[in-house]
């Protein structure tokens, strides 16, 4: 393991990237923070990179080892932007792509929203009493459709601002149920999208087997989020 960090980009093996990755795991006590340009360190690092693409090869963020949620298997920790640690999975780093696809980043222009559908849906199911005793039973059973896609309006927005969405950047925030979400890394962007769909988009409540047809007809893609308690499945 003791290469320059440019010898893991080359690597291609992806059975030595992952012994390589579990052997620094098993091998350091947790709570233990890498030393800076240890080779243990820049294989974090590495690892980091192709987790959260806003984090720039020039940075040097601290990485440390520590156990899980649960606290039975050790992890790669870093020091996120507010200061907290935030773990990453060295599995999902060696089996996703290095660069965000569109899928990540129309996840992260709904997280952007989420308070916003949030809001109108609890509103909308107390017009709507038949929906909300559905909803009571399984908060599935009930979704909030968007009549003009969410995909059309962030091309919009991207449009005005004379972006493309190859260019968006997104980082991955883990909640306090372990949860994933994608984000936008452009604070401003994501300031400009929640103006933008306040302003314009247009949403009403459907059953869950109403969205799915919806989504077919109108050609939206469909996202299977990790369910969670007080989330709704929205498109």
């Amino acid at each position: 393991m003791r290469k320059k960090y440019d010898y893991y980009g080359d690597l291609k093996n992806k059975s030595e990237l992952t012994k390589m990755c579990r052997d620094v795991l098993t091998s350091t006590p947790p709570g233990k923070i890498l030393k800076e340009n240890s080779p243990e360190y820049l294989l974090g690092k590495w690892i980091l990179l192709r987790r959260r693409s806003h984090i720039s090869m020039s940075d040097y963020p601290q990485i440390k080892i520590a156990l899980d949620s649960c606290g039975k298997y050790s992890a790669f920790n870093y020091k996120n932007k507010d200061g907290e640690w935030e773990p990453y999975s060295y599995r999902k780093a060696l089996n996703e792509p290095e660069k965000n696809n569109k899928k990540d980043v129309l996840a992260a222009f709904r997280y952007e929203v989420r308070e916003q559908i949030k809001i109108f849906r609890n509103q909308a199911l107390k017009e709507k009493p038949e929906l909300l005793d559905l909803a009571k039973k399984d908060a599935f059973n009930v979704h909030t459709d968007h009549i003009i896609p969410m995909h059309v309006l962030m091309s919009d927005l991207l449009k005005y601002e004379e972006s493309n969405i190859n260019e968006i950047t997104v980082y991955t925030k883990i909640d306090d149920l372990g949860t994933e979400w994608q984000v936008l890394s452009d604070i401003n962007l994501a300031i400009k999208w929640e103006k933008y769909h306040q302003k314009n988009a247009k949403s009403r409540l459907v059953t869950k087997e109403e969205n799915l047809y919806l989504a077919g007809a109108k050609d939206v893609p469909l996202y299977n989020y990790r369910r969670r308690r007080g989330e709704t499945y929205d498109t």
